[in-house]
């Protein structure tokens, strides 16, 4: 052991402690080895302290090693304080190893926090690693956080990634709030990857929220992507939502793609609501094709309906062709038609 005293001026002082391992004895078949200090350093107003600690032991085929530090310093209204850890283990085919550090500073008003981690594993053909960091930081009003995490897993032929993050911010009446994912995972001929979005706003009557996926999937010849959205504002007496959707699949000569788009609103008394659908599939010298749409809107005692639909289908010198038309409650010179009846169409083919 060692303490140690420096006066530098009336002012100043330093002080260290140590305590040293013990002689190594060569050829021992357990090792336990500890090194740690403790600092201290004054210099005015300011102070800085620190710990630290290196740690090895050992027995047979396993090891473990150690290393950790924890900090202060201060100096007025500013703090800052921050731990760190890296350890290791291995024992045989298997090995560990992890990072950690939480970290603090302040200074008046002002907060900011954050903890980040880094560990990997491994243990023959499998290997396992992460990160992660959560994030917090203040200023009066203004707040914000933060976590996030990536994660990869290896084993033979098979992999996996995944990235997410969870974000807030606030400031006084304003609120923002997002969740983002990222994945994928492949094994031999198949993959499959992903991402998702929800965020979210808000400020005092006015409200945003949102919905985002995009999906792939492969394996050999099959093939199918996704993208989805779901969609909502408001704002006082004013509503607004939405749902979007597109598709394709593939497989060999095949092919399948769709498209939907759900739609909705409202302000006070009027209210408008559409759905539309635009879809297409082939298969060799086959093909159809479709369009639909079916359109409501609302205002009082006066409500309107619509739907429509435009198809084709070809199949070599074959062709065949649709277009339909229902409509409800139309004014024509003045006066209310009603169509629902009869309704408006056009169809042909060639053969």
């Amino acid at each position: 052991m060692a303490l140690s005293f420096r006066m530098q001026s009336s002012n100043q002082l330093s002080v260290q402690w140590r305590t040293m391992p013990p002689p190594i004895q060569v050829g021992a078949p357990d090792t336990c080895l500890r090194y740690n200090l403790v600092a201290l350093s004054r210099s005015g107003a300011f102070e800085k302290w620190r710990f630290r600690e290196v740690a090895l032991s050992r027995s047979g085929a396993f090891e473990k090693w150690r290393f950790r530090e924890v900090a202060l310093s201060r100096s007025g209204a500013f703090e800052k304080w921050r731990f760190r850890e890296v350890a290791l283990s291995r024992s045989g085919a298997f090995e560990k190893w992890r990072f950690r550090e939480v970290a603090l500073s302040r200074s008046g008003a002002f907060e900011k926090w954050r903890f980040r981690e880094v560990a990997l594993s491994r243990s023959g053909a499998f290997e396992k690693w992460r990160f992660r960091e959560v994030a917090l930081s203040r200023s009066g009003a203004f707040e914000k956080w933060r976590f996030r995490e990536v994660a990869l897993s290896r084993s033979g032929a098979f992999e996996k990634w995944r990235f997410r993050e969870v974000a807030l911010s606030r400031s006084g009446a304003f609120e923002k709030w997002r969740f983002r994912e990222v994945a994928l995972s492949r094994s031999g001929a198949f993959e499959k990857w992903r991402f998702r979005e929800v965020a979210l706003s808000r400020s005092g009557a006015f409200e945003k929220w949102r919905f985002r996926e995009v999906a792939l999937s492969r394996s050999g010849a099959f093939e199918k992507w996704r993208f989805r959205e779901v969609a909502l504002s408001r704002s006082g007496a004013f509503e607004k939502w939405r749902f979007r959707e597109v598709a394709l699949s593939r497989s060999g000569a095949f092919e399948k793609w769709r498209f939907r788009e759900v739609a909705l609103s409202r302000s006070g008394a009027f209210e408008k609501w559409r759905f539309r659908e635009v879809a297409l599939s082939r298969s060799g010298a086959f093909e159809k094709w479709r369009f639909r749409e079916v359109a409501l809107s609302r205002s009082g005692a006066f409500e309107k309906w619509r739907f429509r639909e435009v198809a084709l289908s070809r199949s070599g010198a074959f062709e065949k062709w649709r277009f339909r038309e229902y409509v409800s409650r139309e004014y024509v010179s003045g006066a209310k038609v009603d169509s629902l009846a009869n309704p408006r169409g056009k169809a042909g083919h060639l053969s």
